[in-house]
C-alpha cells in the first residue's frame, strides 16, 4: 500500500508540473509572446500517421518566461526563458486502480521507492539515504519566507 501511495504522489506531482507548464504557456499566449533569447522551433506530434495514441492528446511545446522579480520570491530569480518539448498526455486522469494495474504488469518502481545513492548526495548521512517521499501541506496562515 505504501508503494501505491508513493506512486500516486509521484503521478500527481507530474500532473501538477505538466499542468503548470501548460498554464504558463497559455498565459504567454494570452498576454502576447515576449522576445525570447531562443527562437521557437516549429513542429507537431511525432507520429508518422499524425494520429494520437488512444485516449491521448498532443500538447505542443514552446517557450515561456519562468521566475519572478518580486522581492518575496528570491528563490524564483532570475526570470528566465524555459523551453518545454511537446508531449502526449492522457485526456483523462489515471486512477489509483489503473496505476496499480500498470505497476503490477510492468514492475514499475517509482523514484520515491528507490533509495538515494551516496554518490548523488555527497556528505549526506547514511541514515538519510532511504527511500521515501514527502507530502507538502500548506500552512493555514502566512509564514515568513526567510
Amino acid at each position: 500500500m505504501r508503494r501505491l501511495r508513493s506512486a500516486t504522489f509521484e503521478l500527481r506531482t507530474w500532473v501538477l508540473v505538466l499542468s503548470a507548464s501548460v498554464l504558463a504557456m497559455a498565459v504567454v499566449a494570452i498576454r502576447g509572446t515576449p522576445t525570447l533569447p531562443v527562437p521557437l522551433a516549429a513542429g507537431g506530434p511525432p507520429s508518422a500517421a499524425g494520429a494520437a495514441p488512444g485516449g491521448m492528446a498532443w500538447v505542443a511545446g514552446g517557450q515561456f518566461w519562468m521566475g519572478s522579480e518580486e522581492p518575496q520570491f528570491r528563490d524564483a530569480r532570475p526570470v528566465h526563458a524555459v523551453r518545454v518539448d511537446g508531449f502526449w498526455i492522457d485526456r483523462t486522469e489515471v486512477t489509483t486502480e489503473q496505476f496499480a494495474v500498470f505497476v503490477e504488469a510492468s514492475g514499475y518502481v517509482t523514484v520515491a521507492e528507490k533509495a538515494p545513492r551516496a554518490e548523488d548526495f555527497p556528505g549526506a548521512p547514511p541514515e538519510n539515504l532511504v527511500a521515501g517521499s514527502v507530502v507538502f501541506t500548506p500552512p493555514a496562515v502566512p509564514v515568513p519566507l526567510d
